[in-house]
C-alpha cells in the first residue's frame, strides 16, 4: 500500500453524481475542489439559546423568526413520527412555538440547551393531547338498547 486512500472513499461525490447527475452537481462540492481538511459550506450558525433569550428579554420577533424556521419542521416531523396526523403535528407544532414565545423567560441556558426545552415543551403538549383525547373516549356516554327506544315503543319484555 502506497499510503494513498482506497479509491471508494475518494470517489464517493463522483458515484453520486453518475446516479443524479443534476442534483450531486448542485449539491455537492466536487472532491478537486475541497482540500483535504475543508468542509462544505453551511449556513451561518445561529445560537438558538440567545435566541430564547433575545425573546425573553426584548420580545424579539426577529430571534422568534429563527427559532421558528428551525423548530417549526423538526416539530412536526417530530409530531409525525409520534403518531400524529400532518394537521395535528402542524397544529401541536405552532402551539409549542406559541408555548416557547410565551415561557421564554423561563428558560435557564445553564439547565438545558435550547433544543432540549423546546422538544421537552413539545412532548408535554403531545401528552397532554394524548390525555385529552383519552378523556374524550371514557367520557362518551355508552348507549343502551332502552335508551335507543322511544317513549311510544313498547318494551319486548313487558
Amino acid at each position: 500500500m502506497n499510503g494513498a486512500a482506497p479509491a471508494h472513499l475518494i470517489d464517493h461525490r463522483s458515484r453520486v453524481a453518475r446516479f443524479r447527475p443534476g442534483i450531486a452537481h448542485a449539491v455537492h462540492i466536487s472532491a478537486d475542489a475541497m482540500a483535504p481538511n475543508d468542509s462544505p459550506p453551511s449556513a451561518p450558525s445561529v445560537d438558538h439559546a440567545e435566541c430564547v433569550v433575545a425573546v425573553a428579554k426584548h420580545s424579539d420577533r426577529a430571534a422568534f423568526g429563527q427559532l421558528f424556521e428551525y423548530f417549526g419542521p423538526r416539530l412536526k416531523s417530530y409530531f409525525i413520527r409520534a403518531g400524529l396526523a400532518a394537521s395535528q403535528a402542524e397544529e401541536l407544532a405552532q402551539e409549542t412555538m406559541l408555548s416557547v414565545w410565551r415561557k421564554a423567560d423561563q428558560f435557564d441556558p445553564s439547565r438545558a440547551g435550547a433544543s432540549t426545552w423546546i422538544f421537552v415543551i413539545a412532548r408535554n403538549l403531545r401528552i397532554d393531547l394524548l390525555r385529552r383525547q383519552r378523556a374524550c373516549k371514557h367520557a362518551e356516554p355508552k348507549r343502551d338498547k332502552e335508551s335507543d327506544m322511544t317513549p311510544n315503543a313498547v318494551h319486548p319484555y313487558s
